[in-house]
């Protein structure tokens, strides 16, 4: 992907594109006189172990040509970054700059057109002299099942490169809808599901054609049908141990989740994979609970709820692949691990009702 990167940000194929994206970080917005333009073309950005791409239409000429990442520093980024940490796949719900500390979760941002075009608007011309980047890092992208497209622009040249590359694709070819689905399968056993929702343009998000809870729905839905796929067929393997026991063969990955670090356990022998505090129940809940027996119900109630904010929901869902891919043990210092929250996980994870013992 490195090299893939390399390759997209020195091409100068489109003499169109080259002109207008160079002229744009000449003149520069009066806004942004002070800064310095990227003025190439924008690689793609996220995770390549990503389950899910999103696929844009082109970089904006002040933000993403501005500043070297795709959907930084204008309002459509406002709005997409603001959705994705909403629904648990960023880390932050801005995206200023590309040194900003953003980070997507299990996704990956894409588009068919790497230039800031003039108007916002690429020829077919201009998609197709492009198309080979997005196939190539489409084939880079090995985990990739779920494709969110915003746009015509981009529904249109993601069905071109799955058509090329060999996908078995319906008949008429699937028109561009908000909320369209189509599930598709590759003759190598690969599966893809393919969501529409309209662009983060501010045409659509001024007007309200595009409201933040119409483009949460949509992620919300990938990230859904990535964590089915992802656990699919999956035999899971999921116990509870004190951190203090020693650790066995059978163990598989160890993982701490709590959110304090156990007493009397050096970090450099307690034989963990991970530490993932941020699925452990916060301080307010932890101080109420106590791990009284006659809480536990309440608690179970009370922890799956902190466990869907986007923080926690980020950290279950790696957690969750983590366990698609063989045994795990979770670690707790309780002394009643029974009614842990290690124990809730283990259930959850293995989709048991943690009320039933």
């Amino acid at each position: 992907m490195p090299e893939l990167d390399a390759l997209i940000t020195t091409c100068r194929a489109c003499p169109r594109l080259v002109a207008w994206r160079e002229e744009v970080a000449r003149v520069k917005r009066a806004s942004f006189a002070d800064q310095t333009y990227w003025g190439r073309p924008i690689p793609g950005f996220g995770r390549i172990d990503a389950s899910i791409l999103i696929v844009g239409l082109a970089p904006a000429a002040h933000g993403a040509n501005r500043t070297g990442r795709m959907f930084t520093g204008d309002r459509s980024g406002d709005v997409l970054f603001a959705a994705l940490h909403a629904v648990g796949l960023a880390n932050q719900p801005t995206a200023s700059a590309i040194d900003d500390g953003l980070e997507l979760i299990d996704t990956r941002i894409s588009s068919p057109v790497h230039c800031a075009p003039p108007d916002n608007r690429p020829t077919p011309d201009e998609r197709r002299t492009c198309s080979p980047f997005l196939a190539r890092e489409f084939e880079l992208l090995p985990r990739v099942c779920v494709a969110v497209v915003l746009g015509g622009f981009g529904w249109r040249a993601l069905f071109s490169v799955l058509t090329e590359g060999g996908w078995t694709i319906p008949r008429p070819r699937p028109k561009f809808g908000h909320g369209t689905r189509v599930d598709l399968r590759h003759p190598d056993g690969r599966r893809l599901t393919v969501l529409g929702c309209f662009h983060v343009s501010q045409q659509n998000t001024f007007t309200g054609r595009l409201t933040p809870a119409m483009l949460e729905e949509v992620l919300r839905d990938a990230r859904r049908i990535a964590a089915e796929r992802t656990t699919e067929g999956a035999t899971m393997t999921v116990q509870v141990k004190r951190v203090y026991e020693a650790e066995e063969a059978t163990d598989g990955k160890r993982v701490l989740v709590d959110r304090l670090w156990p007493r009397g356990v050096s970090k450099d022998r307690a034989d963990l994979f991970e530490w993932c505090k941020e699925v452990a129940p916060s301080t307010e809940l932890r101080r109420w609970y106590e791990h009284d027996p006659a809480k536990y119900p309440e608690f179970v109630s009370r922890y799956r709820a902190e466990l869907a904010e986007p923080d926690a929901a980020a950290a279950y869902a790696d957690l969750a692949k983590l366990v698609a891919n063989g045994p795990v043990t979770l670690l707790t210092a309780s002394k009643a691990e029974g009614i842990s929250q290690a124990h809730v996980l283990a259930a959850l994870l293995e989709e048991r009702d943690p009320l039933v013992r």
